[in-house]
């Protein structure tokens, strides 16, 4: 092909830009000026930034089976469309005895939890990366820790919180990808067994709600998104006498502003594991193993097809990411 006949570069760019993460595996092994292109950090940025563009943002459910009758113990998360549960894709995670940390545009968390090891895992082009152990914290129990995956937009890069808690004290760290190291964050003095929760109570960052938790005794706390505010979940039953599991939701209406504390009262039923909101205040959680939804305006709790279920995430989007593609100590789950 002659010079004149080519595609122009950034015409080569932009439909690449486009393309699913499938395609672009393929791509890479066909011609060396694609796969130069596609493992630029900077054309994976472009490329989640165009998914989310042309997201139709139908609401996304992310599950984990339970495998335990199936040796080696591993699991699938499957992603489903909320209101359909269409399957869009199934994974198999490449580790066994781990749980999903958290999750954001299509990279996981994992923690081993059996020794505390953590990994990233991008399913997609099914790469993960063994994390550098961290400097403080090392030798914890499990029931101890807390950690969750952020997405720094300004620097485009993945962020790790390594969080420890016992009665009388904190301890944070956190990974930094894109430096493969991590650092201590100083925290003030935390007396609860509640790590997030107390930490952001006594950062002087944001207070939470007086007297939150008064009324019954709390089973559960959460922060969560809930209808586009910040909302603190609290979960717990009347100590008095049996009337059901209560939840009550209080909505921060002005951020940072303590006095916007909105409350909303609902009676669910037992659960086993609340798993978030949806977009529109749907709350998910999991009762037994059956996956339940409840309507916070009319009370209508509905039973989703979907059992056995030992882990749930919602997201809006589904996305695939290039992320891990050319990285440091990363690894291939296996080859084609």
């Amino acid at each position: 092909m002659s010079e004149s006949e080519r595609l122009p570069h950034d015409v080569v760019y932009d439909i690449l830009t486009r393309l699913a993460v499938k395609s672009l595996m393929r791509l890479r092994c066909v011609s060396k000026s694609c796969n130069s292109i596609i493992i630029n950090p900077i054309f994976s940025s472009t490329h989640l930034d165009r998914a989310k563009s042309l997201s139709n943002k139908n609401g996304y459910l992310l599950y984990l089976d339970d495998a335990s009758g199936n040796p080696p113990y591993r699991r699938e998360l499957c992603t489903v469309v909320y209101n359909t549960l269409t399957e869009i894709s199934r994974f198999q995670i490449p580790f066994s005895h781990v749980d999903i940390a958290g999750f954001y545009d299509g990279m996981f968390c994992l923690q081993n939890n059996r020794n505390n090891e953590l990994y990233l895992w991008n399913p997609s082009i099914r790469k993960f990366k063994n994390l550098v152990p961290p400097r403080l914290t090392r030798r914890i129990e499990s029931k101890n820790l807390v950690h969750g995956l952020a997405y720094h937009s300004q620097n485009n890069d993945f962020k790790v919180l390594r969080l420890v808690t016992y009665e009388v004290w904190a301890k944070a760290e956190v990974y930094t990808l894109s430096t493969d190291s991590w650092r201590e964050v100083i925290l003030r003095k935390v007396f609860s067994l509640c790590p997030l929760m107390s930490m952001m109570r006594h950062s002087g960052k944001i207070m939470l709600p007086q007297n939150y938790d008064v009324e019954f005794l709390t089973m559960f706390q959460q922060l969560e998104v809930f209808k586009g505010f910040l909302a603190f979940f609290v979960f717990g039953f009347n100590p008095n006498g049996y009337n059901g599991t209560k939840c009550n939701i209080w909505v921060m209406k002005e951020y940072g502003v303590l006095e916007s504390w909105t409350k909303i009262c609902l009676p669910v039923n037992y659960f086993g594991n609340f798993c978030g909101c949806t977009d529109n205040g749907e709350l998910l959680y999991i009762n037994d193993t059956k996956l339940v939804s409840l309507d916070p305006d009319s009370l209508n709790e509905n039973i989703i097809a979907i059992e056995e279920v030992i882990w749930e995430g919602y997201t809006a989007n589904s996305m695939e990411s290039l992320v891990l593609l050319d990285g440091l100590n990363v690894s291939s789950e296996y080859e084609d």
